[in-house]
């Protein structure tokens, strides 16, 4: 369910832009990613909805909403033994601190 919410949220971007529906959608792929959360496929779904709603942000100027999404992410792969960071998100970090 997981990726059907993501892959709908992809397709409202495309046609609508940033709508309350695709927000909605990214937010039930983010809780059906932490429903499995112990498994690697959560974890990774989670960094990548959480990156997707950073850039929201940043496109808001919410910088702190930003980092905030961007340290759990950082936090959920220190708890699970994962590099979640991609190298431009350890970067974005850097930067918002």
């Amino acid at each position: 369910m997981a990726d059907a919410h993501w892959k709908r949220a992809k397709e409202i971007r495309k046609q609508e832009g940033d709508t309350d529906e695709w927000w909605s959608h990214l937010n039930q792929a983010k809780q059906y990613y932490f429903n499995v959360i112990s498994w690697r496929d959560g974890q990774k779904g989670i960094a990548k909805v959480q990156r997707k709603q950073t850039k929201y942000y940043l496109k808001q100027d919410k910088e702190k909403e930003a980092l905030d999404l961007l340290e759990n992410i950082e936090n959920i792969g220190k708890e699970h033994e994962i590099d979640l960071l991609t190298d431009a998100d350890k970067k974005k970090i850097d930067r918002l601190r």
